[in-house]
């Protein structure tokens, strides 16, 4: 009896909703096929990086193209507005003069912020999903995938974790744990997927 006690405010946040765990599982595979058919990506967002005794916020836009180059630029903060890396055959370089955006890797597998919209691509595209929670982001109903294996408590295991909206299937929020605690959050902007 205390079990469906305990089922009920799920089940009547499922039916406010009106999406159950099975449709966010679908949706989760729909974003995935669209994400897989297309051929470019361009997309904005606000890079949150958690340092522990500090704390970056950037903006960038991502041009992923699957043929070719792609480019991440700073657009915020103004003092390396226009810093562009340019991510070709597995390498990466920036494009300014003297201005740097690494500023030193926040697990100890040496993930950026400069890598976080390029590892959440990743994630959406090939990653494992282990886990799909429905949840509202904000005022909007969210499907919330999380990508990778475990729990996310090993020192090195880096899981990624996206909040989709459940009417359009666009991202809006997205996070990346190293060892079990966020270090990355992303808030996006805008997306658009070019087939």
């Amino acid at each position: 009896m205390r079990r469906l006690f305990a089922l009920i405010p799920m089940i009547l946040f499922l039916a406010s909703c009106g999406t159950t765990t099975r449709d966010g599982e679908k949706l989760a595979l729909d974003v995935r096929a669209r994400a897989l058919e297309a051929t470019a990506c361009q997309m904005e967002a606000e890079v949150l990086s958690d340092y522990g005794d500090r704390v970056y916020t950037y903006t960038l836009s991502f041009q992923w193209n699957e043929a070719g180059e792609s480019h991440i630029t700073v657009q915020a903060p103004e003092t390396i507005r226009g810093v562009t890396a340019v991510i070709a055959e597995g390498e990466t370089r920036l494009l300014y003069e003297g201005a740097e955006l690494e500023t030193g890797p926040l697990s100890p597998n040496g993930l950026s912020p400069l890598d976080a919209l390029p590892a959440l691509l990743t994630a959406c595209r090939e990653g494992y999903v282990s886990q799909v929670d429905m949840e509202r982001w904000g005022d909007v109903p969210a499907v919330r995938v999380t990508y990778g294996e475990g729990d996310g408590s090993v020192v090195d295991a880096v899981q990624y974790r996206i909040w989709y909206a459940v009417e359009t299937g666009q991202p809006l929020y997205g996070e990346i744990l190293s060892g079990g605690k966020s270090v990355i959050q992303c808030t996006f902007q805008s997306v658009a997927w070019v087939p």
